[in-house]
């Protein structure tokens, strides 16, 4: 069964906007999957249920200056792939650096 086109409503750019596209079995508008995937997002890293842990300026800094030299190019790599702002290291990529073993 396809989607119905979207109903533009008072609510569309929001994430009310896009729980009633989802409600009337309609595919969300384009305003409203960009304010659902920020509300996402947020919720993620508001409760900390992001896949990776997103480290500041500050903590990198720390880091680098107490880990060994695998490490810091480990945090340089990821810098790299994300930005100066932010880093983002898995578990599994710090496990591999650190010698341990990846679940």
């Amino acid at each position: 069964m396809t989607k119905a086109p979207p109903t533009l409503r008072a609510t569309c750019g929001t994430n009310a906007g896009w729980n009633a596209h989802t409600k009337h079995r309609e595919r969300p508008c384009m305003p409203c999957k960009v304010a659902h995937a920020e509300y996402q997002d947020e919720w993620r890293h508001r409760t900390g249920r992001n896949k990776a842990r997103l480290y500041t300026d500050a903590e990198i800094h720390a880091i680098r200056n107490e880990t060994s030299i695998k490490l810091q190019d480990l945090i340089h790599e990821s810098e790299a792939r994300r930005g100066a702002l932010y880093c983002r290291v898995t578990t599994n990529e710090l496990r591999r650096a650190l010698g341990m073993e990846v679940a």
